[in-house]
């Protein structure tokens, strides 16, 4: 629990292992500055409150406030924050809750990351089977045009199906390449 000025009226003792001090030195100071002196020291934080913290937000509105504080480490938390009202003094308190969520970060851009490749391989099998089927035209009416001997319309029918089924392949390779363009636009769009 957090007062307006940000001093910390009480916590739990995960947030004192957290920061290495034992609780009594915890309560009665101002949580920015608590944190910057301990090794889990988030950004921004010192003499003034934590960049990203939301507890202003959350009084200012009177409703639950999310935001995102990290450590110098590289270690990043959802911080919510719960305005409360104190029913001594009727001084607003803040409740805060700290998650941290950088393992679960990393294990879902790995699970997007798999998934892509996933993607990547089934798109791979359906562009090789979408080529093979007119390959396997062009190969056969080229193996019957060297080995057998055809007539003059035979040849030029022939000729047209080897046509015809180089045309498909081409189609496939400009719809894929056309495809992948538009992939690469959307992701620097989004970047």
């Amino acid at each position: 629990l957090v007062d307006p000025n940000y001093v910390i009226r009480r916590a739990n003792l995960a947030l004192a292992d957290e920061l290495g001090m034992a609780i009594q030195r915890v309560v009665g100071q101002k949580c920015h500055e608590v944190r910057a002196a301990s090794s889990q020291r988030f950004v921004g934080s010192g003499s003034q409150p934590c960049t990203g913290c939301p507890v202003a937000e959350a009084r200012r509105c009177g409703t639950a406030a999310d935001g995102e504080v990290r450590t110098a480490h590289g270690r990043t938390y959802i911080l919510r924050a719960f305005p409360v009202l104190d029913e001594v003094d009727d001084e607003g308190l803040t409740v805060c809750h700290y998650h941290d969520v950088t393992d679960e970060r990393v294990m879902t851009r790995e699970l997007a990351a798999a998934e892509r490749l996933a993607a990547i391989g089934r798109l791979a099998g359906g562009v090789a089977h979408e080529i093979n089927n007119p390959l396997c035209g062009i190969l056969a009416f080229a193996h019957i045009l060297r080995r057998e001997r055809v007539t003059e319309a035979e040849r030029a029918e022939y000729l047209g199906e080897v046509e015809k089924s180089a045309l498909r392949c081409k189609e496939i390779v400009e719809s894929l390449l056309s495809f992948s363009r538009q992939e690469a636009m959307t992701d620097r769009r989004s970047l």
